[in-house]
Formats: C-alpha cells, structure tokens, sequence
C-alpha cells in the first residue's frame, strides 16, 4: 500500500470511528466512567447525564463508537475475553458482565447516536452502516426521528450526542423549525426548548460530547442553554475530559 493509500485509509470515517481502532488509556479510562454511570443510572431507575469536553483529535466520536459497540456485543466480549490481551482488565469483565445481566432480565438496549451537523451525521450514518451491527444506520438519528422512535412512555436507554455544542436552539433552525415544533409540543415542552431539551427528554440517560473550544453559531445553543438543560435531570451530572490525540 502506498504511502498516500495508507494516509486515506486512516482518514476515512470508516478507520476512524472503527470499533476495532485501538483506544488510548485516557479513552478508556473515560469510557469505563461513562458506562458505569450509564448502569448505575439503569439499575437505580434514575435519569442520568455525562459531559465529555474535549478538542478536535481527542477521540470523542471514537469513544462513542467503541461504547456502542460494547453495549450491543457485551456477551461477545464476555467469550472472547481471553483475546483482549490484557488492555481491558477484570473490573471491565465485572462490568460488562453486570451490562449482560440487565439485557438480559430487560432485553436489549435502545440505543441512538445523534450528530448535529448534517454532513456529519450523513457521514456517520454511512460509517455505522459499515460496522459489524445489524441495523446499524438505524442508529443513526436527528432530534425529530428520536421522537418518533419511541413513544413518550418508552424512551431510549441511552442517546450519545457528537458535537454537543452544534445542537440549535429554536431561532437558529430555519428550515427545521416546523418538524421542531412538532416533537416540541410532542413532549410538552416549553417554547424556548432546544434540541438539547429534546433530546434529554426521550432518554433514560444521555451522554454528551462537548468541545468547549469551539467557536459557536449564532443558531447553536448557548452554555447557558447548556447548564440550564443539564439542571433539569435532577442528578449530579458525570464530566470527564479527554486530551490526548484521537485515532
């Protein structure tokens, strides 16, 4: 493979948000956190939230990937543990283990991964169609299908959001304002709702991914439109950073 040829291969979504791309130990470290908050809000019947701020190149949509994909194949990890090679130790067997038992008493997680940004949401719907799921691009969803999905009574057990920071509030949606409203008053929200407040509000748990650093929109929501979302769940709210360099 030439030098170029490689250099593509490694920058293309499908490399890049692989299930199989090794993780670094700061992103496992944090994806443990965050999945053992995911279960314990589960088993506690209560609503949960974590924030990840982290930089362009950090691993953010890497990590959300590898914990999806832990979270649909946990019983496969469970039997091939003896092929991890020691970079997941016995308290992730322990973990995961707990994960296979509440599948198991509760059948399987619903799950739905959000990009704000439509050309990236196109460009991971098209990666998770590539990766070894059944239906993964099904995953894949917006603020108006997450409403449709499921209905009010029955929410997602958990909703990963890519760019947290891009979610609009109502003025900044244009175009999507009308599909907006209509989840909107769906749920009984108020007419200052954001996406974020959707999206909080169809999902037993919620994990955001946020870049602090990036410059927003005039559409996007404000931190204060953040940190007034986050309130509501009525929890003490898991933040995590990640630093070093993505895949």
């Amino acid at each position: 493979m030439t030098k170029h040829n490689y250099q593509s291969v490694r920058n293309s979504s499908l490399y890049k948000f692989s299930p199989f791309t090794s993780l670094t130990s700061e992103q496992r470290d944090v994806m443990k956190d965050i999945l053992e908050d995911f279960l314990d809000s589960l088993e506690s019947k209560r609503r949960g939230c974590s924030l990840i701020d982290g930089g362009a190149g950090t691993g953010k949509s890497l990590v959300a990937v590898k914990i999806i994909d832990m979270l649909l194949n946990a019983g496969e990890y469970l039997a091939n543990w003896k092929h991890s090679k020691g970079v997941y130790g016995p308290e992730w067997r322990s973990l995961l283990s707990r994960f296979e038992k509440y599948m198991n008493d509760h059948g399987p997680l619903r799950i739905a991964y959000i990009a704000p940004q439509q050309s990236f949401n196109t460009d991971m719907r098209r990666a998770f169609g590539k990766m070894p799921w059944k239906g993964g691009q099904d995953l894949v969803h917006n603020t108006s299908s997450i409403v449709s999905r499921y209905s009010a009574l029955d929410p997602f057990d958990i909703i990963l959001v890519d760019e947290t920071h891009r979610l609009k509030h109502r003025k900044g949606m244009g175009n999507e304002i009308g599909l907006f409203d209509e989840s909107r008053r769906r749920l009984g929200l108020p007419d200052d709702a954001t996406q974020l407040d959707v999206i909080l509000a169809r999902t037993k748990y919620s994990c955001l991914f946020y870049d602090s650093h990036q410059s927003v929109k005039n559409s996007d929501i404000t931190r204060d439109e953040l940190d007034r979302a986050l309130r509501s769940i009525g929890r003490p709210l898991l933040r995590r950073s990640l630093h070093g360099p993505g895949a």
